[in-house]
Order: structure tokens, then C-alpha cells, then sequence
């Protein structure tokens, strides 16, 4: 995580948060869950894990502000 902050300038950056945690996107608050089952859907990709198996992901990315953090 700590070369993740590096490269997009410092900001902070956060890898996992609970589906019921309030974010802010575009002045609204509404929960990390609705919001991507609903705004961010992500991408489908095949990648390959350990041992070469390739398993089905769901990719996605966002800059917002956590609530609970103040960030």
C-alpha cells in the first residue's frame, strides 16, 4: 500500500472497506455497497493465481472520501 500512496502522489489509500461503511462521491453520502453495485459495477478479468489456476475477478477502483476516516 505504501507504493500505492507513492505513486498517485501520496494520497492516502485504502485496499478494503466493509460494505456498510459511508462514503462521499460527488457531495452525496450513500454506502460503499450501493455504491458499487449501482455507479462503479467494475470490469470482469480472468487472472492467474498461484499455480497457474485462472479464477474470475471483478476489478475496480475509485477515489472517494471515507466518512469514518475524515479523508
Amino acid at each position: 500500500m505504501d507504493e500505492a500512496a507513492k505513486e498517485s502522489g501520496g494520497s492516502q489509500v485504502i485496499s478494503q472497506l466493509r460494505k456498510n461503511q459511508n462514503i462521499e462521491y460527488r457531495g452525496r453520502i450513500r454506502s460503499v455497497e450501493s455504491y458499487f453495485n449501482s455507479i462503479n459495477k467494475g470490469i470482469d478479468q480472468i487472472i492467474r493465481v498461484r499455480g497457474g489456476k485462472e479464477i474470475k475477478v471483478t476489478v475496480s477502483s475509485a477515489r472517494l472520501k471515507v466518512s469514518s476516516h475524515s479523508r
